[in-house]
């Protein structure tokens, strides 16, 4: 559900998200993790991707659900 809300990107697998009064904003919501960034800084994924994968987190190598054909 969004609210007074512009210029953004909002998904979310399971989870209700809500959004009041944001703007320019890319929020994803998965099983196993939020991410919320500012659509200018978007690119600046791969750093915490990367940063993930160096602390050994599960974030950063796999979805909890695979789908395959």
């Amino acid at each position: 559900m969004i609210h007074n809300t512009k210029n953004s990107y909002i998904r979310s697998d399971d989870k209700l998200v809500v959004a009041i009064g944001v703007a320019d904003l890319v929020i994803v919501s998965t099983k196993d993790a939020v991410m919320v960034a500012n659509k200018d800084n978007i690119q600046d994924f791969k750093v915490i991707t990367v940063g993930l994968k160096a602390k050994s987190r599960g974030e950063g190598k796999l979805a909890l659900e695979v789908y395959r054909p």
